[in-house]
This record gives C-alpha cells, structure tokens and sequence, in this order.
C-alpha cells in the first residue's frame, strides 16, 4: 500500500514596499506580504491534502525605545504567546468580525466558505493544490512617534501525512523611522 505524501512544485514570499495607513488620529506603517506554495498530486503516491503551509515569527516592536509586547495565538489553543526576539514561534491573524484567533494555512481551521483573502487554498481548503496567503506586518501608533521593526520570519510547507517539513524558506520586514 503506498502512502500519500506532499509534493511541493513552489514556495515563494513578496515583501511589498513599506506603507502607511492612517487608522483615525494614528497611523499603520507595515509591508504588505505575500505567500505562495503549489503542490502536485500527479505523481501516483502525491496528494495536495496533505501540504499545509505554516508561518513562523520572531523579532519585536519598538516605538519611542520601548519593545511593544506583541501576541500570537497558542497552536495547542491556550492563551496567546508573546513574540520572542530569538525563538520561532507558529504566526496567526484576527478574523474579523468575531475576532477569532486563527493561524496561517491550517486547513481544519477554517474561514466562513475559504473567503479570507489573507488564507487560502484554491480551488477549495480541503484539497486546493494552491496556497495563497497574504499579511501586513507592522504596528500602530500616534504621528511623532519613532518605531522600529526587526520581524524575521519562516515559511514552511508540512507534509501533515507523514509530519514531515517538505519545504522552508525565510524573508524578513525591517523598517524604522517616525510616524
């Protein structure tokens, strides 16, 4: 009996240029980010199923010399973990409008119909060969503020039929400056 396995085709990141959104009296500044993963299931034993792409972070937040406590979501659904300048730690995003806490490309957890631009797989999440995700790293604050952002992050892609990595690559966003 063969088992099935990932076959990953690519894996790419694009950090945009930095940004600025205005959010009433204070600004966002950030870089938008894309992810992108293929997977194959022409191979005999392959099957897109079992490719789940994963995000991980570390680094931090300063604004006016002070590092800013950023919060991820616990992957064993506990309370959220704080960011660590040197350890990797699994990245999420908020799901408005009830602002659930869900992690990148984790396929049983789904949005309402595969909607969320930021995280999805194509043509649906249950078997889609294509992963596309998408993130605007960076912070908020007042104008006159100085900031600082140093994130390194990973991409990984999990062959979660086997537990096994088959695919990582890493990007980083580093801005500074005042708001």
């Amino acid at each position: 009996m063969t088992t099935s396995r990932c076959e990953v085709t690519r894996a790419l990141t694009g950090v945009g240029a930095a940004r600025s959104i205005p959010v009433g009296p204070r600004t966002q500044v950030g870089r938008e980010v894309t992810m992108e993963a293929d997977f194959d299931d022409q191979p005999t034993d392959a099957a897109c199923r079992c490719c789940e792409y994963r995000q991980f972070i570390r680094g931090v937040f300063i604004v006016n010399g002070v590092s800013k406590r950023h919060l991820l979501p616990d992957p064993a659904g506990g309370p959220p973990q704080t960011l660590s300048p040197t350890a990797w730690l699994e990245d999420g995003f908020t799901v408005p409008p009830a602002h659930v806490n869900q992690r990148y490309g984790h396929r049983d957890e789904t949005t309402p119909g595969n909607a969320d631009a930021s995280d999805r797989y194509l043509p649906d999440r249950s078997n889609g060969c294509a992963y596309r995700g998408s993130d605007f790293p960076g912070l908020t604050a007042r104008p006159g503020y100085r900031y600082e952002i140093q994130l390194e992050f990973q991409g990984r892609i999990i062959d979660v039929c086997n537990d096994v990595v088959t695919a990582t690559w890493t990007w980083t966003v580093a801005l500074s400056g005042v708001i």
